[in-house]
């Protein structure tokens, strides 16, 4: 969509309304754009055939339903059925008209809102307006339907916006998963309340995470085995939908016990992404576990499968301890922070922090963790940088394993020529280059403890008649019996 809008050429595209349509209030407008569409029992498609002059008007494309051929099932569309093809201009422009109300409830009642799920189907607009009485009280209050969910009254969904921007803060605080009412005007529940986006600063701006492995590794160092301190694995296409978190958890523990299991969520409709983290207490519990989810061969691999990887997070919150002996974190933040600050200047974002557990955060400004595992949380004004961000990311961290790839390759190269140097024996160990000790008096050096030599001719014996003494000579003062002695 970025390159097609960024090209001067007359074409244009668009993110699929359709999609967003049916994905209803999980849909990043948060509302069931179909029925304000429709209106309660087709009343807005009556009122439009009544106007219009139609013979019908109706909707397909709805559960896999179509009005037509066929070719339509799984895309929203309209099916009209009248005498005059003037009709079809009109009613299409009432329809867009249709269409931007729902834009504009959008706007006026979502965008910015507090969020409370999880209230029963007792609530009115009046419990609503006791729940958020001690944070300023309300300004406006819409509900809305969420057709998807089956338990009763879990499908409301209020959106909350309070006099005073001030307390949204303090309200998500006292009441998201907290128990509120009073038992008697208010019935007792527990609630949900969260900015809308989930993720949002007051200003408007959205907070849009990655953790680092939901970035392609295309030159990631694969012949780097992992260290006995590798205990994570990052999985993908978790079965969530024959699976509950509890069930996920007691699978992974068939392989071993698990320290942590985090399931990522998506930015806008946190909503479980099938992704996530393991971390077991032991490394041969975690290669147990990637040993099973890997195919024995690749012709055997499906795309939906169950699968799982080394987590880099892991290695990089492990510092020069990883395998690699790289320290990644240098590289992606740099020496003095250069690193963010050429991402968020390239990606046009309004922050940009780097997040993990066991990192220290000293920017008090910084969002709150989401888990343990390294995440790059960027302060995005426009949904266009969200696509930007990831893209920087993705080049950034492709920079990175090159250079790990190319100073792994400059170790083998050093280690092989040294071998080449010192020889390789049979047993494989280098071979070690030792000089021969000084000869003398001809004769090689005897080892230690061996059995007694006489000493060569004339040891001990004074130098030759008129022979110079060396410097330091210890027999320098010998003279023969009788020489010289006194008394002799």
């Amino acid at each position: 969509v970025a390159a097609v809008r960024s090209s001067e050429g007359s074409q244009q595209i668009t993110w699929s309304e359709s999609e967003r349509a049916l994905r209803g209030t999980k849909g990043p407008y948060g509302l069931d754009l179909i029925k304000r569409l429709v209106g309660e029992a087709s009343s807005h498609l009556q009122e439009v055939v009544s106007a219009s002059g139609l013979s019908s008007l109706a909707i397909g494309g709805i559960g896999g339903s179509s009005t037509g051929s066929g070719t339509e099932a799984g895309h929203v569309h309209f099916v009209m059925r009248c005498e005059n093809p003037n009709q079809v201009e009109q009613v299409r422009g009432m329809l867009a008209a249709e269409l931007a109300k729902a834009h504009d409830s959008y706007k006026r009642e979502v965008h910015g809102s507090l969020v409370l799920r999880g209230f029963p189907a007792s609530w009115s607009e009046k419990g609503l307006k006791f729940v958020f009485a001690p944070f300023g009280g309300l300004a406006s209050v819409a509900l809305e339907e969420d057709r998807a969910s089956v338990e009763a009254g879990a499908g409301r969904i209020a959106y909350v916006r309070l006099r005073n921007d001030g307390g949204m803060e303090k309200a998500v605080t006292n009441l998201h998963q907290t128990k509120v009412g009073d038992g008697d005007l208010v019935e007792e529940c527990i609630v949900e309340c969260q900015r809308w986006p989930a993720r949002s600063w007051s200003d408007g701006c959205v907070r849009v995470g990655f953790f680092i492995d939901q970035l392609p590794m295309h030159r990631r160092p694969l012949e780097s085995e992992p260290g006995p301190e590798d205990r994570e694995l990052f999985v993908q296409n978790l079965p969530l939908a024959d699976m509950n978190p509890q069930q996920l958890q007691e699978y992974f523990e068939g392989f071993g016990e698990v320290e942590d299991l985090h399931l990522i969520k998506a930015t806008f409709t946190e909503e479980l992404t099938g992704e996530g983290y393991v971390r077991f207490k032991n490394h041969r519990d975690a290669v147990r576990c990637i040993e099973a989810l890997t195919p024995s061969s690749p012709q055997d691999a499906d795309p939906s499968d169950l699968m799982g990887s080394w987590s880099e997070s892991e290695r990089i919150l492990q510092r020069k301890g990883n395998c690699y002996r790289f320290n990644l974190i240098t590289e992606l933040v740099g020496m003095d922070g250069s690193g963010l600050a050429k991402l968020k200047q390239e990606a046009k974002l309004k922050g940009v922090w780097v997040l993990s557990e066991s990192l220290q955060q000293k920017d008090r400004a910084a969002p709150p963790l989401a888990a343990r595992q390294l995440q790059f949380v960027g302060k995005v004004s426009e949904e266009a940088n969200v696509k930007l961000f990831r893209e920087q990311l993705e080049r950034t961290l492709e920079d990175i394993h090159t250079k790990i790839a190319d100073r792994l390759e400059k170790r083998k190269r050093k280690a092989a020529a040294a071998a080449d140097v010192g020889g390789t024996p049979d047993n494989g160990a280098p071979r070690v280059a030792v000089a021969e000790a000084p000869r003398v008096n001809g004769q090689p050096p005897q080892p230690a403890g061996s059995a007694w030599m006489a000493p060569p001719p004339g040891w001990g014996q004074p130098p030759p008649p008129g022979s110079a003494l060396p410097t330091g000579y210890w027999g320098g003062g010998w003279q023969a019996p009788g020489a010289g002695a006194p008394g002799g």
